[in-house]
């Protein structure tokens, strides 16, 4: 019987593999038995992410209930890469989502009867509890205004303020200082958070 050489065959093997594990980093791309572990976790992976694709969403609520509170959230910015064919959009129904209020489900119709269900239904169909709060009517009162003849300070003054200490006026615009603080830097303050010193 004669002599078989395998040398062609684990070169064709090991030059299989190599080619496979072609653009992976450092060793993993040219030694053998590295690449021919790496090229086997490659293929479970893909395996699992094939399957896993199918079942991929990107869900989106501007608002959503955590924890007992109400969050707010922005969309991902890569929602608006994604192509038109595969996105299925849910608009919601205003700041509650698709759930409404019970007033879109047609009030107090539930077959549910507790005690405190029965005081609702009785308020309502009496007129109870329906008076909305007053609206109040105050005039509005401009706080910050850059009237030069609103200014009560002058540049170069010396002025302490509560938190942020002792400062000097550096320019004056209306009832607005920009102080530079001694040991807070430079701000922006109203003047009546400010007293001369």
């Amino acid at each position: 019987m004669p002599r078989v050489k395998r040398g062609v065959t684990a070169h064709a093997r090991h030059k299989k593999v190599l080619e496979q594990a072609k653009g992976f980093r450092g060793r993993r791309k040219n030694v053998f038995r590295i690449a021919k572990e790496a090229v086997m976790k490659a293929g479970q992976y893909a395996y699992r992410d094939r399957r896993a694709r199918k079942r991929v969403f990107i869900s989106f609520a501007a608002n959503r209930r955590v924890h007992g509170q109400w969050q707010s959230a922005l969309p991902s910015r890569f929602i608006g890469d994604l192509p038109e064919a595969h996105v299925d959009m849910v608009a919601d129904e205003g700041f509650y989502g698709n759930y409404g209020s019970f007033r879109d489900q047609g009030g107090f119709s539930s077959p549910y009867s507790s005690p405190g269900w029965r005081r609702a239904q009785e308020a309502r169909a009496s007129g109870r509890g329906t008076e909305r709060a007053p609206i109040i009517d105050v005039p509005a009162k401009l706080v910050a205004t850059a009237d030069p003849s609103a200014a009560r300070y002058a540049t170069g003054e010396r002025v302490f303020h509560q938190k942020f200490g002792y400062g000097r006026i550096v320019s004056v615009e209306g009832n607005k200082l920009l102080i530079n603080f001694d040991k807070a830097g430079s701000k922006r303050v109203m003047d009546n958070f400010v007293e001369k010193v």
